[in-house]
């Protein structure tokens, strides 16, 4: 009988490139899977950590009526400063980072031979991908896209 070791694989991609679709084809194939974005909404959630950098970063306009982070306000404000991407990505990414981790922790005791996804559309440029066994890439055309 083979046994193999747990291997977490890091699935990446671009914008409607197919993330989703690959990452719930592995799941039926009983991997598990981790998805980051979901891991980033948790970590800015108000009252964390996280939340308190942002609103001391970047002020009370990034909230929301009901002091959620409000996306697209952060949105406007980071993508027209690469300096001020970095802050938030320097906030967000090891706390994210440090959920993945404790993810994968669990899911190593509850199977040690699982297949962990970890579908993260910024794999790369959060440094995540050094923390994977593999590495998929999920591309398509424009026009698919």
């Amino acid at each position: 009988m083979l046994w193999l070791a747990m291997v977490v694989v890091g699935l990446t991609g671009g914008l409607a490139s197919g993330k989703t679709t690959v990452a719930k084809i592995f799941q039926s194939l009983g991997a598990r899977i981790i998805d980051a974005d979901k891991l980033a909404r948790a970590v800015v959630q108000p009252g964390k950590p996280a939340w308190r950098d942002i609103v001391k970063e970047f002020g009370t306009q990034v909230l929301a009526e009901d002091h959620t982070v409000n996306r697209q306000a952060l949105a406007d404000i980071v993508f027209k400063s690469p300096k001020k991407l970095h802050v938030l990505q320097a906030i967000i990414h090891p706390r994210v980072a440090r959920e993945q981790a404790k993810q994968v922790k669990s899911m190593r005791h509850e199977d040690p031979h699982a297949v962990i996804i970890y579908d993260a559309a910024l794999l790369l440029e959060a440094g995540a991908h050094r923390r994977m066994d593999h590495i998929i890439v999920v591309t398509t055309d424009r026009a698919t896209q």
